[in-house]
C-alpha cells in the first residue's frame, strides 16, 4: 500500500472544514497521516490555515489576511458559518500526539527566522513523525541553518506558471535547484510527474489525488499520495 497523507485532514467543507480539529479527528479515527498548512498571526502564533486571507472560508465576509490579525482576533471567527475555528499548531500537535505522521506545509511568511524559531519550540516537545514542505525554494537554505533540518523536507513544485515565467521557473527548479539543494523528496502536481521523474531520482509526493479513480491510477507506482477525503 502506498504512503498516504490526508490533504488538510478529512473534510468536505460542509460540516467538516479543512485544517480544523474535526477534520484531523476524522483522520485519526482511520489512522491516516495528515498534511496541513501553517502560517503566523500578527502576534506570532503559528496557526493551521491554508489561505493568505479569510475570504474563502468566511464566505467573503472577512477579507483580512491572517498575518494582519492576532490569534485572539482569529479564534472567534467562525469558518463557513459553523462553530468551527482556526486551530493553533500547538492544539493540533496535542491532538495528534504522534499517533500518525504529519506533513507540514510552511506557507509564505514575512519572517521565516521567527517562524522557524516558534516552530522549533513546538516540535522539540513533540514525539512523532514530521516532514516539512514548502513552495518557496529559498526557504530551504534558511531552514538548513536551524535544528529543523533534522526533519525530512521537500520542495512543492507548482504547475501554475505560464509562458516565460513557466520556462524560467522550470529552468531554475529542474536544472539547478533540485540538483544543489539538500532535499528528501519532491511534492509535485499530477501534471508534472513525468518531467520531474526525468530530472530527479528523489521520492515523489503526488498532489492532490481527488478521486478513487486517481487513487487507483497513482497507486500503481511507489509514490506517496496526498489525498482528498473523496479519494479515500
Amino acid at each position: 500500500m502506498n504512503n498516504i497523507y490526508c490533504h488538510r485532514g478529512l473534510y468536505n467543507n460542509n460540516k467538516t472544514i479543512e485544517n480544523t480539529i474535526p477534520a484531523f479527528k476524522k483522520a485519526l479515527l482511520r489512522k491516516l497521516p495528515i498534511e496541513l498548512d501553517i502560517r503566523l498571526t500578527k502576534d506570532n502564533v503559528i496557526v493551521v490555515f491554508h489561505d493568505d486571507t479569510l475570504e474563502r472560508l468566511t464566505k467573503g465576509r472577512n477579507k483580512k489576511q491572517v498575518r494582519e490579525l492576532t490569534y485572539q482576533e482569529l479564534r472567534v471567527i467562525k469558518l463557513l458559518d459553523e462553530d468551527i475555528y482556526i486551530p493553533t499548531l500547538k492544539e493540533v500537535l496535542s491532538l495528534i500526539e504522534g499517533e500518525v505522521a504529519l506533513l507540514i506545509e510552511i506557507k509564505k511568511v514575512d519572517n521565516y527566522t521567527l517562524l522557524f524559531r516558534e516552530l522549533d519550540k513546538l516540535l522539540l516537545e513533540y514525539n512523532g513523525l514530521i516532514s516539512i514542505e514548502s513552495f518557496d525554494p529559498f526557504l530551504f537554505s534558511k531552514l538548513a541553518k536551524t535544528s529543523l533540518n533534522r526533519y525530512k523536507k521537500g520542495l512543492l513544485i507548482t504547475d501554475r506558471n505560464k509562458g516565460l515565467k513557466k520556462y524560467f521557473y522550470h529552468l531554475f527548479i529542474y536544472h539547478y535547484f533540485i540538483k544543489k539543494a539538500d532535499l528528501d523528496f519532491l511534492a509535485v502536481p499530477k501534471s508534472l510527474i513525468s518531467v520531474t521523474e526525468k530530472s530527479s531520482n528523489l521520492p515523489l509526493f503526488i498532489w492532490t489525488v481527488k478521486t478513487k479513480e486517481e487513487y487507483l491510477k497513482y497507486s500503481q507506482k511507489n509514490y506517496t499520495l496526498i489525498c482528498d477525503e473523496r479519494a479515500l
